[in-house]
């Protein structure tokens, strides 16, 4: 099932995690580290978006890469 949405505008800090998704936590470490450091806070939930699909190459079995060349990009909106 599909369905809309939006996402929120304004500031947002984002980073690159480089990997498989069970070492996704460091991006998250991260992005945690920075908003203490700043003394900024997040405003609603962060998103990921995923590099390493490619849907229009999906002609019948998907292929999926290596998952250590995935690459993840995290997004966290801030106030």
């Amino acid at each position: 099932s599909i369905t809309a949405g939006a996402l929120p505008g304004g500031p947002a800090i984002a980073t690159w995690h480089i990997g498989p998704h069970d070492r996704l936590g460091e991006a998250y470490a991260r992005v945690g580290a920075w908003l203490q450091e700043h003394n900024r806070e997040p405003n609603g939930a962060s998103w990921e978006a995923y590099y390493w699909l490619d849907l229009s190459q999906d002609r019948g079995e998907p292929s999926v890469p290596d998952s250590t060349d995935w690459r993840t990009r995290l997004i966290q909106p801030i106030k």
